[in-house]
């Protein structure tokens, strides 16, 4: 009876491993499913974050392009400037042009008339909109600076 007291207690022992490794399989399972939602998502973000990244790098070569294009022409005028100065000649007359819409005013009232008049607009029409005389426009008008 001895040794069966002893089997006995052998096969509770293995009963007790085999819950306590079941035990610890299931939590390490339910712990990898918990994480594999978080990790497809980070995956999904992190393909999300590359495209954006990629966009950002094309635009700004763009930029960068008209930037370089821009101070050429800039370099060039630059040059045709000092060649004139050199040879003692008149400098060209430069043909005057806003080229932001900062200096044209246009959040101003003499903007909007300017910009109204670009448009084609008489200034009897611009008058009557703006509030102002008819003359007083015309007179806006003659003073403007207009490109050659």
């Amino acid at each position: 009876m001895e040794w069966q007291s002893a089997a006995l207690a052998v096969q509770i022992l293995l009963i007790v491993i085999g819950w306590s490794l079941f035990q610890h399989a299931r939590s390490q399972l339910t712990a990898q499913a918990a994480e594999t939602p978080a990790v497809m998502e980070m995956k999904s973000l992190h393909a999300q974050v590359r495209v954006l990244l990629e966009q950002i790098e094309r635009t700004s070569d763009q930029s960068i392009e008209r930037l370089e294009k821009e101070c050429a022409k800039a370099r060039q005028l630059l040059q045709e400037l000092e060649y004139y100065n050199q040879q003692g000649f008149a400098q060209p007359a430069l043909p005057i042009r806003p080229s932001i819409p900062v200096m044209r005013e246009l959040n101003s009232p003499r903007g909007q008339i300017y910009e109204m008049a670009d448009r084609g607009e008489p200034p009897a029409v611009i008058a009557r909109r703006m509030g102002l005389s008819e003359g007083m426009v015309e007179t806006m008008l003659g003073m403007r600076l207009t490109p050659m």
